[in-house]
This record gives C-alpha cells, sequence and structure tokens, in this order.
C-alpha cells in the first residue's frame, strides 16, 4: 500500500507538471511609443539627432550658414504672449532659439520641460543691440537691458515643424 501511494503521488507530480502551462521566454519590457502632437507641416519621428549632436552642428557653422535639420531636446521656455517662439536646451548649458516659418504657426504656451522634434534651418544668428535688449525686456534674460551695448551671436533656428511629446 505504501508503494502504491509513493507510486500514485509520482503520477500526480508528474502529471501537474505536464498540463501547466509552459512560460513564455522572458522579453524585455518595451515602452509604449511616444505620443506627439504636431504642429506646422507634418514631420516624422525618424532620422532625429539629440542636443550634443546639435551643439556640434552649431559649432561647425560659420557666419552666414545655413543646415536643415531635425532635431530632439527639451524645452527651456516658451513665448507666453502667443507661443510664437521657443528656447531649446542642447548640451554643456548651450541652447537655441527656435521661431517659426512665416510665423505661420504657434507652439503651446505651457510646454516648457516637455521634449519636442523640430525640423527646419539652423544658422548662426547675429542679434542687434536692439534685439538683445527687447529680449531682456521681455524678461527672456537676467541682464539689464542698459548693459546690452555690442552684438552678439546666438544659435538660431526656424523650423517648419514641430512635434511636441504628450504623456
Amino acid at each position: 500500500m505504501k508503494r502504491f501511494n509513493i507510486i500514485l503521488a509520482l503520477l500526480l507530480v508528474v502529471y501537474g507538471c505536464k498540463n501547466q502551462e509552459s512560460a513564455s521566454p522572458t522579453t524585455e519590457h518595451e515602452s509604449p511609443e511616444p505620443v506627439f502632437a504636431s504642429f506646422g507641416e507634418q514631420i516624422t519621428e525618424s532620422a532625429t539627432k539629440d542636443g550634443n549632436e546639435m551643439l556640434g552642428i552649431y559649432q561647425g557653422l560659420e557666419s552666414g550658414d545655413t543646415t536643415t535639420v531635425k532635431f530632439k531636446a527639451r524645452v527651456k521656455e516658451v513665448c507666453q504672449a502667443k507661443g510664437c517662439w521657443m528656447k531649446l536646451v542642447l548640451a554643456n548649458g548651450q541652447e537655441t532659439r527656435v521661431k517659426f516659418k512665416d510665423y505661420g504657426f504657434f507652439v503651446p504656451k505651457d510646454i516648457a520641460g516637455k521634449y519636442v522634434i523640430v525640423e527646419g534651418k539652423a544658422f548662426l544668428e547675429e542679434l542687434s543691440v536692439a534685439e538683445q535688449q527687447h529680449y531682456a525686456e521681455e524678461g527672456q534674460s537676467e541682464v539689464d537691458p542698459a548693459s546690452i551695448t555690442s552684438p552678439a551671436t546666438s544659435f538660431g533656428f526656424l523650423a517648419h515643424g514641430v512635434l511636441v511629446a504628450q504623456e
């Protein structure tokens, strides 16, 4: 009788293991595809550079040069009047001011801190004393407007399309 119980227990164990569903192989958890809101011309996420690559492109430009490029960066600041420009963070504390082609579209004013993909033309922008003072008066600079006395060069970007990451 003892042998019978042992054999019955073994059969139950084997039968129980045989009927268990085999576990599927472990796969890495894939994050869901990001969702973007589109502004301006339709653009895609493909072939997008990052802030480090974009800084390198800017550093290779000379005054008067432009290059068409698409890159992804975090929004530092947006025009609070209309959403008619934004500042994007590149690398090493550098930033670029993005304006929109033909003043044809605007972005939401509440996207600071979000990631965007912009496509358009990158260039070095010569800012006159008057422009710098205007930006300082709008609060875009911590500099006293009266202390600005000479033109400056900054990174500029004219976007024809923008994708804003939605959370």
